[in-house]
């Protein structure tokens, strides 16, 4: 009926194991939400009746990292980041937005080395069969949508 990853709801009573961990005796649950794609398990047993009983045990440290996501605190600190960085960057285009601003997109990988003194990332592609440099400034083509008469971007 529940897969790992499906949220769920407990109540019960806390109290401490002889091992000092804090636990939840349970009176009552219902799952909340099924999880699209279970996280992945390490151990399956095969009871006599043919009834697979699926153990949490990840022992694999890939599976561990995977599993322990949700309930990292960690991973609620970085969602927290996301999220206001999100609303940042969403604030800050509504403002140039207001302002007349326009946003535009330069290249990544560009085919002349230039805009800084930096020493350029080089890698070759193979459809043109060229040489590209990794943009290491927006400054030239800035400059070339300036002298375009595009001054607000």
């Amino acid at each position: 009926m529940f897969d790992l990853g499906d949220f769920i709801q407990a109540s019960g009573v806390m109290f401490r194991t002889k091992t000092g961990e804090i636990t939840l005796h349970v009176h009552d649950f219902k799952l909340l939400a099924k999880s699209v794609t279970p996280l992945p398990a390490d151990k399956d047993v095969t009871q006599d009746d043919g009834t697979v009983i699926r153990y949490a045990a990840l022992e694999s440290l890939k599976y561990a990292r995977v599993s322990a996501m949700p309930t990292s605190p960690l991973t609620r600190m970085c969602a927290r980041s996301f999220r206001k960085r999100a609303t940042l960057i969403k604030s800050l285009r509504t403002f140039l937005d207001d302002h007349e601003f326009l946003e535009v997109e330069t290249p990544i990988l560009q085919p002349l080395y230039g805009g800084a003194a930096a020493r350029p990332f080089v890698t070759h592609h193979n459809e043109l069969e060229q040489d590209m440099y990794l943009r290491i400034s927006f400054e030239l083509y800035l400059k070339r949508l300036l002298v375009g008469n595009i001054e607000r971007v």
